[in-house]
């Protein structure tokens, strides 16, 4: 689970940026292990999303290389996550990216979500410049 502790490590990079981009590597079970991709990931605490909220106000957006922001195993963590992370502001999860390729820093990403009406996720798609 990505905890406020693991953010804290990183704050004096993360303080300047506008999107956060997390790495576990977990992306590697997406195709050998779609089992434990699908149904033990690493999700991120409530604690981390309550730490993000007030100590980088320049975030707009977050995301990972796991299926969802709740890990399965812990939903109701989860569900906690995302009330912090999404209530009374405009703020973008993007779930489920394979970041094995992409540099450590990046010039700019575009993140082009398909709004649907009536739903509150979509499909995106997510290009980036080093």
């Amino acid at each position: 689970m990505v905890t406020a502790d693991n953010l804290r490590n990183e704050s004096k990079k993360i303080r300047s940026a506008d999107l956060l981009l997390i790495r576990t590597g977990f992306q590697k079970y997406r195709e050998d292990g779609r089992e434990r991709y699908m149904n033990r990931n690493p999700g991120v605490s409530a604690e981390a999303a309550a730490y993000v909220v007030s100590s980088f106000p320049k975030l707009r957006a977050l995301g990972f290389d796991f299926i969802s922001l709740s890990a399965v195993q812990n939903r109701e963590e989860g569900r906690r996550a995302h009330r912090t992370l999404l209530t009374g502001r405009d703020f973008f999860i993007i779930e489920d990216m394979d970041l094995s390729h992409v540099p450590r820093h990046l010039k700019r990403v575009l993140v082009v979500p398909l709004f649907v009406e009536g739903v509150d996720s979509a499909p995106c798609t997510v290009l980036g410049e080093a």
